[in-house]
């Protein structure tokens, strides 16, 4: 059974001793990769280039979970106004599995912070809060606590492993105020909001198997969503 690695994230519980920190992954990513039958493995938050390395040798796949805010440090901006909670020691270990993982040419699935670190990591660019968007968004892009609930969809471009699994639209959950602004040269677009938000992108390298999703996929698949299962499943069958 092919290996996929998931991306954990640092909660901080100061409940019960001051600074307790705690590396997890939510059970719907391990859950999701379990539907579509691979093996999931948590990949701890550390920035040490050599224990990276030798995890990433044991692995087939890369799943770049989701989180909070991405520091915009890492593409060249100071914090605005409404960019939200930075946890530094993640963001500093995130990139590194996801330029390690470049290197190695390691399949890549990023759901959303995973999907924004891997077009910054490749060289794009975010959107620090979706009120800085150059067009008005009127979707409602932070839909609350349902988390298996669609709220909006997604048109697909053509020529997509999204358009192989979904043809040309499909509806999405959506919990994100950050967005891809300016697209890596790596990749290209695959699935737009109504509103022109970039939700969906994939590797235009055809040596090395990426997709990056603005959605949450694995809280959808978890529930029952088949449509989301496969999406895991060509997922694992393209490692």
């Amino acid at each position: 059974m092919k290996k996929i690695g998931i991306s954990a994230g640092l909660y901080i519980n100061n409940k019960t001793f001051n600074d307790y920190k705690m590396t997890c992954v939510a059970n719907n990513y391990m859950n999701a990769v379990i539907l579509a039958g691979a093996i999931p493995f948590v990949v701890p938050c550390i920035a040490n280039e050599e224990m990276m390395e030798e995890i990433l040798k044991t692995l087939d796949g890369i799943i770049l979970s989701g989180g909070e805010d991405f520091s915009p440090k890492f593409y060249g901006e100071e914090v605005l106004d409404k960019c939200g909670d930075i946890t530094p020691e993640r963001d500093e270990a995130d990139v590194l599995l996801a330029r390690k993982a470049l290197e190695l040419k390691i399949p890549i699935l990023g759901i959303c912070r995973g999907s924004q670190i891997l077009n910054v990591v490749s060289g794009g660019s975010l959107y620090q809060d979706l009120s800085y968007c150059e067009e008005k968004v009127i979707l409602k892009h932070q839909q609350g606590k349902n988390q298996a609930l669609a709220t909006h969809k997604v048109q697909i471009e053509e020529n997509s492993i999204l358009q192989e699994l979904y043809g040309e639209e499909i509806w999405i959950n959506s919990f994100h105020h950050q967005a891809v602004r300016v697209l890596a040269d790596s990749f290209k677009v695959t699935a737009k909001s109504t509103d022109g938000i970039i939700e969906g992108f994939e590797s235009v390298l055809k040596d090395h198997f990426m997709i990056g999703l603005q959605w949450h996929p694995e809280m959808m698949a978890t529930r029952g969503n088949q449509d989301m299962i496969r999406l895991f499943m060509k997922f694992v069958e393209k490692l």
